[in-house]
């Protein structure tokens, strides 16, 4: 059974067997499932021998059980090979274990999240996918995209899906469609963001390409056969399919990778090194293995199927790092704006280092949450957006009653108070310089431009500071 043809024609015999098989080798004591995959000998896979896996929650010596009681060797002259049951477990992670880059075009193998998902929490976008009346459509879980609360219509986002109380920050897409059975769920993917039919390209670190992340299509899983996934967690990891069932792939990662996924690479696909196809959706593991849903299973409940990637073209897929915050429009014309000063550029890495804390105070601290409202942060927020579109618009110095300057200082004193110590030395050191720019900008523009005149002052005073120490008088 050398080849793949072999191993697939074996494998699709032993799954027509399956039921009956089943049915039968259930009435043992303990067995609670069986499945189809490759015999295990002291811990290692066999990769040659094919048998029905019968699992249990745990192995008993021969010795205690009774003539009735012994599993058989074989059944329909296929080998029996006894296992203790796996306990899989979602991989979803948290923010500070998820890769956080923007990727634009999207493609397969990158954080995303959606609105009332899990709060905080992100996870795989496995690949691009057609449906099949023609919308083009990112592939992860249900629980992933919607657990506990998403629905058909809630907004995806990449690498996560944030709000700002007035709107929401990174989205890519709307959910189209889920089974929670099964696992699955798809988003739309909006026409300005763009796609790539692709895994992300992992590089070495001599520079040269560890794994392009082409695939061909999708098919079935196969034991035996060797395949990849490409998650935001553990990144690429390879291992061989070693159990099949009907609703569930399992794969033994290969020597060299100590565990197949760890959480946040839930929703990354198998892809068989041998065909190129994505075979399977990983959607949990036990600490070592993966397990996912046969592709098969999801295509058809999910009505889409994978976009292959076409030959001979090359995608550009473009990732954003901690200090290249990308701001949603209007906002990313004034973030150009910054990019062209080195000043700008200090805000906008001060902007994306304490983005997700600011955020989460405004969402979810109550203190600063009222504070943002009664001073009519979403309306401010909107103000400047306008600006940064629309260079003739004028910021005005009053909202509803509410001046700018105190505005600008009772939010700050809000965040202030309820910041992290990292966020707290940023307000000592930049916070004042910040709020006078807020306050006495009249557009974008202003801002840009009051906020690199208050650096350059910063700087001078530094350097006269420096001359002072050098060359004051020497005492006693």
């Amino acid at each position: 059974m050398s080849t793949h043809e072999q191993r697939r024609v074996e494998s699709e015999r032993l799954l027509a067997l399956l039921p009956q098989v089943q049915e039968e080798l259930q009435r043992f004591a303990g067995v609670e499932r069986v499945s189809v995959g490759l015999r295990e000998r002291g811990g290692a896979i066999v990769r040659d021998e094919m048998v029905f896996r019968v699992h249990v929650v745990r192995k008993r010596p021969s010795s205690e059980l009774a003539p009735a009681e012994l599993i058989p060797a074989s059944i329909r002259g296929v080998p029996i090979d006894v296992v203790v049951r796996r306990m899989p477990e979602a991989e979803t992670g948290f923010n500070d274990e998820n890769d956080s880059k923007q990727y634009r075009p999207v493609c397969g193998g990158i954080s995303i999240s959606a609105d009332d998902a899990i709060p905080e929490i992100g996870a795989t976008l496995g690949c691009i996918c057609r449906t099949t009346d023609g919308k083009v459509v990112a592939l992860s879980n249900w629980h992933v995209l919607i657990k506990p609360d998403g629905a058909k219509g809630k907004r995806a986002g990449q690498p996560l899906f944030r709000t700002s109380c007035c709107c929401a920050c990174d989205v890519i897409g709307e959910i189209l469609d889920f089974d929670q059975t099964l696992d699955c769920a798809i988003a739309t993917i909006k026409s300005d963001i763009g796609w790539a039919p692709k895994i992300r390209r992992i590089m070495r670190s001599d520079g040269t390409v560890e794994e392009e992340g082409i695939i061909k299509g999708s098919g079935v899983p196969v034991p035996g056969d060797d395949v990849y996934k490409i998650g935001i967690r553990t990144g690429l990891t390879r291992g061989v399919v070693t159990d099949i069932h009907p609703d569930r792939v399992e794969v033994t990662p290969d020597a060299e990778f100590p565990r197949m996924s760890n959480k946040g690479d839930s929703g990354s696909v198998y892809i068989s090194q041998f065909t190129g196809l994505v075979i399977g959706l990983h959607n949990a593991g036990d600490g070592t293995r993966g397990f996912g849903i046969p592709f098969p299973l999801v295509k058809a409940r999910l009505n889409i199927d994978v976009i292959p990637t076409p030959p001979d073209t090359h995608y550009d897929v473009l990732e954003f790092a901690a200090d290249e915050i990308i701001l949603q429009p209007p906002y990313d014309a004034l973030a150009a704006r910054l990019r062209e000063r080195e000043s700008g550029r200090q805000l906008l890495q001060l902007m994306r280092t304490h983005r997700d804390e600011v955020l989460s105070l405004i969402n979810h601290r109550r203190r600063v949450s009222v504070t943002w409202q009664r001073t009519q942060g979403p309306a401010w927020l909107a103000a400047f957006g306008r600006s940064a579109g629309d260079p003739a618009y004028t910021i005005p110095r009053q909202i509803d009653g509410i001046d700018r300057r105190d505005a600008v200082r009772y939010v700050g004193d809000a965040l202030a108070a309820n910041a992290s110590p990292a966020l707290a030395a940023s307000f000592a050191e930049f916070g004042g310089a910040l709020a006078a720019v807020l306050s006495e900008s009249a557009s974008a523009d202003d801002l840009v431009r009051l906020w690199d005149d208050a650096q350059q002052r910063r700087g001078n005073d530094a350097q006269q500071r420096r001359w002072d120490d050098a060359h004051s008088a020497p005492v006693g």
